[in-house]
C-alpha cells in the first residue's frame, strides 16, 4: 500500500538496454514484526526507521539510499525499498540487515508486495515496464506498463490477487501471479492521480484533487463518487475504509464503502501522506518532522517529531 508518493518523477520510456542483477546477500533470522508497525524513510538524514504504535522510534539503516517507495512484508516486517538515486531495489530484515539488492533498472518509482506469495512487483519509470521477483530476488514475469507509470497496488482476494498500475492517463490490472494483463481503461490526463486499496478488497480508491471514486477491481467502473470532496488530494485505505485529505478546508475524513463519514482529524501541519494499517492510519508531514498514528475514532495515539524529515512511509499491512 502503500504507502507515500511525494517523490513524482516522470520519465520518458527508455528501450530496455540495462541487464537486472541479483545480489545475493546471506539470509538470516529475523525478528517478526507485528502488523501496526511503519517504516519512515528520512530524506533529510538519509535514514530508515521503524516506528511501532506505541511510539518507540529504532533506527534501523543508516545511508539505505534515496528512498521513493517502501513496501513492507506483512509476513514478517521486512522492508522492500526503491532507491531511485542507484536505480535499485533492496531488501532490508528489521534488524537492519541488507537481505537482498537487485540492480540495473532504468527509473525504479514504485513497489508493491503479496501478502500471501510474498512476490515483489516493481515499477520501473524509466523501462515503462513493471516486474514481479519472488522474496529471493529471482525474476518471476516482465510486462509493459502504461507510459510513464507513477503507482502500483495489490489488492483482491488470496487467491485472486490483482495489481492495479497507475499512469497519467491510463489504469490497467494484472493478475499478480501470471503477469497477466486483465484490463486497461484510459482516464482523463492528470497528474495529481493517487491511488490505494485495502488488502483484501474487490474495489480501489483514486483521487486527482478534484474527485474520490471507489473503483471495481473487476473492470475499473466507478462504483461510488463522493461528492462531499472538494479537492481530495491523498489517500490512505485501511480495513475501515478511505481516509483522504481535503485541501479545500485542510482536514482528513475516514468513509466506508458507501460514503458514510466515520471519522475526521482536523487542520493536520502541511499536507500528509497516508498509509493504512488495520484499522488505523500513519500520516507523515515532511515540513514539520510529524510521523502520527490515529485510530478508527480520528484519536492521536502516536506522535513523534524525533524522525528529521519524513518522506516515505511503509506501514506493515
Amino acid at each position: 500500500m502503500r504507502l507515500m508518493r511525494n517523490t513524482r518523477l516522470l520519465l520518458p520510456a527508455l528501450p530496455v538496454l540495462f541487464a537486472l542483477a541479483l545480489t545475493g546477500c546471506e539470509e538470516e533470522e529475523t525478528a517478526i514484526i507485528e502488523p501496526g508497525t511503519c517504516w519512515v524513510y528520512s530524506s533529510n538524514s538519509d535514514r530508515l526507521t521503524l516506528v511501532d504504535d506505541n511510539g518507540e522510534l529504532d533506527v534501523v539503516v543508516t545511508n539505505p539510499g534515496a528512498a521513493a517507495a517502501l513496501a513492507a512484508d506483512t509476513n514478517d516486517g521486512t522492508v522492500w525499498l526503491v532507491d531511485t538515486a542507484n536505480r535499485r531495489l533492496l531488501k532490508y530484515s528489521p534488524e537492519g540487515v541488507l537481505l537482498r539488492l537487485i540492480s540495473g533498472f532504468a527509473g525504479p518509482l514504485d513497489v508493491a508486495v503479496n501478502p500471501d506469495t510474498r512476490d515483489v512487483y516493481l515499477l520501473d519509470a524509466g523501462a515503462g515496464s513493471l516486474t514481479a521477483f519472488d522474496k529471493d530476488g529471482e525474476e518471476l514475469w516482465n510486462l509493459d506498463a502504461p507510459y510513464q507509470p507513477v503507482e502500483v497496488v495489490i489488492s483482491g482476494a488470496a487467491d485472486a490477487r490483482r495489481l492495479i498500475i497507475l499512469g497519467p492517463d491510463e489504469l490497467r490490472c494484472v493478475d499478480a501471479e501470471l503477469g497477466q494483463q486483465l484490463w486497461s481503461l484510459d482516464i482523463e490526463r492528470d497528474l495529481d492521480y493517487r491511488i490505494d486499496a485495502a488488502v483484501e478488497a474487490e474495489s480501489f480508491w483514486l483521487c486527482d484533487g478534484d474527485t474520490l471514486e471507489r473503483r471495481s477491481l473487476s473492470d475499473g467502473s466507478v462504483q461510488y463518487t463522493h461528492e462531499a470532496a472538494q479537492s481530495p488530494l491523498r489517500v490512505g485505505v485501511n480495513n475501515l475504509g478511505c481516509w483522504f485529505y481535503d485541501t479545500a478546508d485542510g482536514d482528513l475524513y475516514l468513509i466506508d464503502d458507501t460514503g458514510a463519514e466515520l471519522a475526521e482529524i482536523e487542520d493536520p501541519p502541511g499536507v500528509p501522506e497516508l498509509g493504512g494499517t488495520g484499522d488505523k492510519l500513519w500520516l507523515i508531514v515532511e515540513s514539520d518532522d510529524l510521523v502520527a498514528l490515529y485510530n478508527e475514532n480520528g484519536d492521536e495515539v502516536v506522535r513523534t517529531t524525533a524522525v528529521v524529515g519524513p518522506a516515505v512511509l511503509g506501514p506493515v499491512r
